[in-house]
């Protein structure tokens, strides 16, 4: 009789989890690693003349500049050409982002803009 009833739970919890659906039960899949992170914060420029290009990348138009207290809003982290920073590390994590004071938008390495 315990056995019975036993096989009959175990019956009704298989079918009960057939049914509930994949998309609710699967966890939303990351992003892969060469996709931007999405950034959106207030931070500012470590030194005067800092560049603003087109692209991520050193050989891309300069825009404008940025200095110390223009404040500039980040819109995402990309990765784009390696740069050597002041402190020597090496990173190829750029952001895009806008300068406050000029209005002008492009990309600055992070070893610029903390």
């Amino acid at each position: 009789m315990i056995r019975r009833t036993m096989s009959t739970a175990f019956v009704a919890v298989v079918l009960a989890l057939a049914f509930v659906p994949v998309s609710a039960a699967a966890p939303a899949p990351a992003p892969a690693a060469s996709e931007s992170v999405a950034r959106n914060w207030v931070s500012d420029f470590t030194q005067p003349g800092v560049r603003i290009r087109t692209r991520p990348s050193v050989n891309a138009t300069v825009v404008g500049h940025g200095n110390p207290r223009d404040m500039a809003t980040i819109h995402r982290l990309v990765h784009g050409d390696a740069v050597t920073c002041p402190d020597g590390r090496r990173t190829t994590e750029w952001y895009e982002l806008t300068n406050m004071r000029t209005h002008v938008s492009g990309f600055s390495s992070t070893c610029y803009v903390p």
